[in-house]
């Protein structure tokens, strides 16, 4: 009997995938999964780049010469892209990885 006075009552016990959802749903609300996201990238990031990083493999180098230009309408290129095609979730990861504001992201429309 003593073991059960501690004990919840049922209906107050979460399933375990209502109290995943109900987590996530805090964490967005709170903005502590954009947090967990960024911090999870800034880590990942490094990992996969330990080949170029190690010197194991070589990148691509753009030349300093244009290379701001070519980068931003590149970014607005793939934005656009993700906004077309509906890509929310993309789009939230890219904006703040590629530094490019909603705002600026130019239309390609392209008439064939």
């Amino acid at each position: 009997m003593m073991a059960q006075s501690n004990m919840l009552p049922v209906a107050d016990v979460l399933s375990q995938d209502e109290l995943r959802k109900k987590l996530y749903q805090t964490f967005k609300d709170r903005g502590i999964l954009d947090t967990l996201k960024t911090q999870l990238r800034n880590q990942l990031i490094p990992e996969l780049m330990h080949p170029v990083l190690s010197g194991e493999l070589q990148p691509r180098s753009i030349s300093v010469e244009g290379s701001s230009l070519l980068i931003g309408a590149s970014n607005s290129l793939v934005a656009d892209h993700l906004q077309r095609c509906g890509y929310e979730y993309s789009l939230s990861v890219f904006f703040p990885e590629s530094g490019l504001a909603k705002e600026k992201v130019k239309s390609f429309l392209f008439y064939f």
